[in-house]
C-alpha cells in the first residue's frame, strides 16, 4: 500500500468528524469507514446477555468483527495484562488454532501490541495465524483488551490476495482502536522488572484420610519441582491454575504412587501399573484438552481399552490437588522502527 493510502487510513482512524459507531455495551465510539473496510450494520445483539454485541466491517478479501462483551466476568480490568483476559484470549486462541474448516493452521505471532505507537500506556494482547480456507491462503489477527468492564476483541482476516495491504491495514485499525479507548481506560502501569522467580503455589486437597493428604502432597510437590526445574517456558501465559502436559502429570502422579497410593485415583492406577497400563490410564483418566487428542507415541490406547472397559467402568475422577502460578508469562511488546 502506497504511503499516502497509508497517511489516509490513519486520517480516517483518528478524524473527530468522521461518522462513527458506538460499540455497545461500551462507551467507545469508532469509525464506520476506516479505509477499504466499510461497517455493515446493524449489530449483532446475542441472546446471552454475556456474550455482548458484535460489530461486522468488510472490504474485499478482508474482514473485521469486533466483540464487546464481559463473557459473565465481574471487574474486568482496564488494559491486556490481566488473568482474566489472558484466559479468554488463550482459549480463543487455542480455538481457531483447532478449528476444524481451517487447514495447515498455525501461530505466526504472540504478543503485546502497540494501540498508539510509541508510547506503551494502551496495549492489546495479539496473535496472528496463517491457515487455509476453502483452499485459499488467508492470515488472520486475533486482538483482545479490557475496558470499561468489558472484553473488547477484534478478528481481522484477509486472503492472500490482499497480504500487500494488511501490514498497513493492522497499523490503521489498531490506531482507531486506541482512539476509541483512550478516553474511557486508565493507562497500564509500567512493568515490573522480572525477579527470576516463579510464583507457583501448591494447592493440597483436603481429603478426608491421611492418605489422600499424603498423595495429594507428593503429587504437587513433584509438579512444582517439575516447572521449577524448567525455564522461562515452563511457565503457563496466564496466572492460575497450570495445566501440566502429559509428561509433567505422569511423572508427578509416579512420585506419588512411590510414597503413597492408598486414595481412589492411587488405587486404580497401581492397579493399571501392575497390568502395564499406567501411560493409558493417565492419558484416559486424567486427559485434559489442552494435550490433544492424538496419544503420545508408546500409549496403547486399542490394547488398554478392554482392560479400562472392566477395570474403570465406574471409576470417578476425584481431586488430588494442583498447582497456581501467582504470574503468568509475559509476552513481548511490539517494536516499531523509527
Amino acid at each position: 500500500m502506497k504511503p499516502a493510502i497509508l497517511i489516509a487510513l490513519l486520517a480516517v482512524a483518528q478524524s473527530a468528524t468522521a461518522d462513527t459507531v458506538k460499540l455497545e455495551p461500551g462507551p467507545f465510539e469508532f469509525p464506520t469507514r476506516l479505509g477499504p473496510l466499510t461497517y455493515e450494520g446493524p449489530p449483532h445483539r446475542y441472546d446471552q446477555p454475556e456474550l455482548g454485541v458484535s460489530y461486522k466491517f468488510s472490504a474485499p478479501g478482508m474482514t473485521l468483527d469486533i466483540y464487546v462483551y464481559d463473557g459473565g466476568h465481574k471487574d474486568i480490568p482496564d488494559g491486556a495484562e490481566s488473568a482474566a483476559l489472558c484466559g479468554e484470549f488463550t482459549g480463543l486462541e487455542h480455538m481457531l488454532l483447532q478449528y476444524p474448516d481451517y487447514r495447515n493452521s498455525k501461530l505466526d505471532i504472540e504478543q503485546m501490541a502497540l494501540l498508539a505507537p510509541p508510547s506503551t500506556d494502551l496495549l492489546v494482547r495479539e496473535a496472528a495465524l496463517e491457515f487455509e480456507f476453502k483452499g485459499r491462503p488467508a492470515r488472520s489477527y486475533l486482538w483482545m483488551t479490557g475496558g470499561a468492564g468489558n472484553f473488547v476483541k477484534l478478528r481481522f482476516t484477509a486472503v492472500d490476495a490482499a497480504r500487500e495491504e494488511t501490514p498497513e491495514a493492522r497499523r490503521a485499525i489498531l490506531a482507531a482502536l486506541g482512539a476509541a479507548l483512550r478516553p474511557h481506560v486508565n493507562p497500564e502501569p509500567p512493568r515490573a522488572p522480572p525477579s527470576g522467580k516463579k510464583e507457583i503455589t501448591i494447592n493440597i486437597s483436603s481429603g478426608a484420610s491421611s492418605s489422600d493428604m499424603q498423595f495429594s502432597m507428593m503429587y504437587a510437590g513433584a509438579l512444582a519441582a517439575k516447572l521449577d526445574e524448567g525455564g522461562p517456558d515452563a511457565m503457563p501465559r496466564c496466572a492460575g491454575p497450570i495445566v501440566p502436559t502429559y509428561e509433567q502429570e505422569l511423572a508427578a502422579l509416579q512420585t506419588a504412587l512411590a510414597v503413597s497410593g492408598g486414595t481412589k485415583l492411587g488405587k486404580k492406577l497401581i492397579e493399571a501399573q501392575k497390568a502395564g497400563f499406567l501411560e493409558e490410564a493417565v492419558w484416559a483418566v486424567r486427559h485434559r484438552d489442552e494435550w490433544g487428542d492424538t496419544a503420545p507415541e508408546g500409549v496403547d490406547l486399542a490394547a488398554f481399552q478392554p482392560w479400562a472397559r472392566k477395570h474403570l467402568k465406574r471409576f470417578q475422577y476425584t481431586d488430588v490437588g494442583g498447582v497456581v502460578a501467582g504470574a503468568g508469562r509475559p509476552l513481548p511488546i511490539e517494536t516499531i522502527a523509527p
